[in-house]
Parts: structure tokens; sequence; C-alpha cells
């Protein structure tokens, strides 16, 4: 508490640590917590060992005044569909949200576009997935929301008849980005007909239509290479 009402930085950088509601309450009605913006990871990391437990991220939704971006690591287990109601009910200005506790379910995703009005979804390694989170999230409110949705080595099962009805479902998505790993590719059904209707609605909403769907992610290179290039 006594940094947070010295500090003059906007953002807390969490890598390798435990957060629970205690730390956060510390900084609450502080200078720092209420100019925090963003919980989770600062620089988009995904951090295995980064544990926020839920309580903490109820605590930041209600006691920071501006907080809109919630990152859940890899390492943080939010038990299930419930935490993301109860994040909507503590908190009506999160609209950006990356899950990365590798427990989330399809409920867990469907909760959280029912009750949330996000502009950007990201899921990513999320191996429990199926291709139900397309219903998961076109059935609820942040489908009329959403500009920008990340499904990073997610839902392996995934196909790209999938992806055109998310793309359909979603009115103002302009931004997708699909990784997939090189050897699912065949699985995924990456034909021409769903691959070119995916690019001409993404067109049509003056959205991002360079890279869609990727293959092996290397961190060195800051731009992979699209596998339809």
């Amino acid at each position: 508490r006594e940094a947070a009402l010295n500090s003059q930085a906007d953002e807390i950088d969490v890598y390798i640590c435990h957060i629970t509601a205690e730390v956060i309450e510390a900084i609450v009605d502080t200078p720092l917590g209420n100019r925090i913006y963003r919980l989770g990871d600062s620089e988009r990391h995904d951090p295995q060992d980064t544990n926020i437990e839920p309580a903490a991220f109820l605590a930041a939704a209600r006691g920071f005044p501006k907080l809109e971006d919630v990152y859940i690591p890899k390492g943080s287990s939010m038990g299930g569909p419930g935490f993301y109601i109860d994040l909507s009910r503590a908190s009506s200005r999160i609209d950006c949200l990356d899950i990365c506790d590798v427990d989330t379910t399809d409920a867990c995703v469907a909760a959280a576009c029912a009750h949330l009005r996000l502009v950007h979804l990201g899921l990513h390694g999320l191996e429990d997935l199926t291709p139900g989170i397309v219903e998961s999230i076109v059935a609820g409110q942040a489908a009329k929301t959403l500009t920008q949705i990340t499904i990073k080595y997610a839902a392996d099962s995934l196909r790209a008849v999938d992806m055109l009805r998310l793309v359909t479902g979603c009115p103002k998505l302009e931004d997708l980005e699909w990784y997939i790993r090189e050897d699912l590719h065949d699985r995924a059904e990456l034909d021409e007909a769903p691959l070119k209707a995916i690019e001409e609605l993404l067109e049509s909403r003056g959205g991002n239509t360079a890279c869609y769907a990727i293959g092996e992610w290397n961190q060195d290179e800051l731009d992979p290479d699209c596998i339809f290039d």
C-alpha cells in the first residue's frame, strides 16, 4: 500500500507471483488503484506460475474505477462459469478479456459473453474448449459488441466453417486471429470457400484481413507467416 500511495505507475506487471484479494484491497483507494486500467499481465505474456485468485479479480473490478481490461494467466483458476457472472456484477466497465485459465470450458466462455459487453476476447491455449464456443459467443450479448477475437491454440477441433459462423454471428467483428498448430491444418478443413467468405466479411467491415489463421508461432518473429500466403 505504501508503494501504491507514492508511485506514479499506472499498471501492475504481475509475473510469477500469487495475488490475493488482500493485495488488491491494499491498493484500492490509492492513486495507483485509481489509475489501473489493466490487470493480469501488462506485457501480454502467459506466465504459468502467476496465480491471481478469483476474489482478487473481483476486488479489483469493484475497487479500481478505470479497470477495463482483464487478463487471466495460465496459473490462475477461476473455478467455473460463476466467476464471469460475478465479474459482470462487480463492474460494467470490463470490455477486454483474455483467458488462459486451462480449466476453462465452453460454459465459461458462454457466461463471459452472456454477461459482459466485450470488445475484445482472447482464448489462449485452452484444450478443453470445443467448437461449441462459437455458439457460446454468438448467443451472448457480447456478439453485438465484439470487434476483435483471438483464438490461439484453443479448441483444436475448430474448422474454417466454424470460424465463418463466428464471423457471421458477430456483426461488428473486424479483427480475427486464429492460431492453429500446423499438424491440425487438415482437421481444420481450410477450404477455399469458407476462407474466402471470412475474408470478404472482414473486408466489408474495414477490418484486418492480413492474416486470419497462421501455423506454428516463433516467439522471435513479431509477424509470423500466414499459411495462406
